[in-house]
């Protein structure tokens, strides 16, 4: 499990990520999509420039469980 500082998680965009928490909400989309992975990808490109806080206010997939916030 990775941490995220409280301001990290409210500031920090998707590409800025480090990868063990990117490949993790990745596999989350890419499931949420039916296993289907150049579709799954293609979603993560358009969320790279959306912070981790706004992607993870979505109600297509819970990415909450990838990391953890320390206040």
């Amino acid at each position: 499990m990775k941490y995220l500082l409280m301001e990290e998680y409210e500031e920090m965009k998707v590409y800025a990520l480090d990868n063990v928490i990117y490949h993790k909400i990745e596999r989350k989309v890419i499931m949420a999509v039916g296993g289907n992975e150049k579709i799954g990808k293609k979603l993560m490109d358009k969320f790279m420039f959306k912070t981790v806080k706004e992607l993870s206010c979505n109600s297509m997939f819970n990415i909450m469980d990838c990391f953890e916030i320390l206040a």
